[in-house]
């Protein structure tokens, strides 16, 4: 994974607005022993990063984050859906910002709820 400067400030945007989870040094080790996939275009205006999640009855891709020019992510949805495919998954599972729930249903995607978050102090910072 060797993004653009440009797509690194996005990249460290989504993780910010996700919650500080993970530091791109986190995704990286990850997709290095393969706790996390990345997914990403020929000239890199797309990133997808992923990681398989089982539970005790279900199995599933749950995206970490997407960043990048809309129509580029978009296009690597059927790429992404198919590894979750081959490697058993059922679903896919995305939280994002509130302008995801106007593109995702154009491409197939379900809005099946809200994210609520109640800080106890560590949600950010």
């Amino acid at each position: 994974m060797k993004p653009k400067p440009d797509m690194l400030k996005l990249m460290q945007r989504a993780l910010r607005e996700s919650g500080d989870c993970y530091t791109l040094a986190d995704i990286r080790d990850a997709i290095k022993d393969g706790r996390m996939q990345a997914f990403t275009n020929e000239d890199d205006t797309a990133f997808v990063v992923t990681e398989i999640a089982v539970t005790p009855r279900k199995k599933f891709l749950n995206v970490i984050f997407l960043c990048g020019e809309l129509d580029a992510v978009m296009a690597l949805q059927p790429q992404v859906a198919e590894f979750a495919r081959a490697n058993g998954c059922g679903f896919l599972l995305s939280c994002g910002r509130e302008g995801w729930a106007k593109v995702l249903p154009q491409h197939g995607w379900e809005r099946t709820g809200v994210i609520h978050v109640l800080d106890l102090g560590g949600y950010r910072g």
